[in-house]
């Protein structure tokens, strides 16, 4: 196990392969794990580095609040832990806007810029849904059936045509050895649900990556697109049959758009 201090925070960090550094920032309710379907071919080709944002995982801290500017800072002081002048960076969803904050706050530090199921600014539609799941939380419900409600957003259709797939998941959610907090999971949201990047992105100067996934109906294909020219050297791949948790369920095809992209 490898911890990097900063400042209040033990960020909990692992280190695969070899090659030149790419960075995972994972989402909202994710931490380092959710990246073990492209976690082996990614690292053939790179020096890949993830970690649990703060409230999430392995990660601890004592500060009570948290702001998307914390778990930016944190990003960077992982790579700076690691000597790391330089890295390309990807993130997902919540992990994709800290992405950007780097991209945009430390240009140096970012070669090239990934940014999957993502936005430019969180809707009133999903804030009100993000703070729904919250509600659940602070009602009690038995977190079986919170995890189902959870991945009706993240999955595609076919994926619910496969009973014992949906069956495994919500079970390997539910025995993870170190879920999130549901204070942990309140702060997340609190700290991402304001975020509005419309005077931000247009600041990204590195080579970015949109990808979308074809069915994500919590950003949207419309909404990547938007986001795509928005930043100044963007361009969108979009991913057919998948939706939100991408790189969950088309694993090659994600992988494929980093690797070309890179190179």
């Amino acid at each position: 196990m490898h911890y990097a201090k900063h400042g209040d925070a033990q960020i909990y960090y692992e280190l695969h392969g070899e090659g030149s550094p790419l960075l995972l920032i994972a989402g909202l309710a994710s931490d380092s794990q959710s990246w073990q379907s492209i976690l082996q071919k990614l690292s053939e080709n790179h020096r890949v580095i993830v970690f649990d944002n703060r409230t999430s995982g392995r990660t601890t801290s004592s500060e009570q609040k948290l702001t998307l500017n914390m778990m930016m800072n944190d990003a960077v002081g992982l790579l700076d832990h690691l000597g790391i002048e330089k890295a390309d960076i990807a993130g997902h969803s919540m992990g994709g806007i800290i992405a950007m904050m780097i991209a945009a706050h430390y240009p140096d530090r970012v070669n090239k810029l990934i940014v999957a199921a993502s936005t430019m600014k969180i809707s009133e539609r999903n804030q009100q849904l993000f703070n729904d799941f919250v509600g659940m939380l602070d009602e009690g419900i038995p977190k079986q059936i919170w995890f189902r409600n959870l991945f009706y957003w993240l999955f595609t259709r076919k994926f619910f045509s496969m009973p014992l797939l949906l069956d495994s998941a919500v079970n390997a959610a539910l025995e993870y050895p170190y879920p999130q907090s549901d204070d942990g999971f309140r702060r997340q949201v609190e700290a991402t649900n304001y975020f509005d990047g419309t005077d931000l992105c247009p600041t990204i100067q590195c080579p970015t990556l949109i990808i979308a996934g074809a069915e994500d109906i919590i950003f949207p294909v419309d909404e990547c697109r938007k986001l795509s020219e928005a930043i100044p050297n963007a361009s969108l791949r979009v991913i057919d049959g998948a939706a939100h948790s991408i790189h969950s369920e088309k694993p090659m095809e994600f992988v494929t758009a980093i690797e070309e992209f890179l190179r």
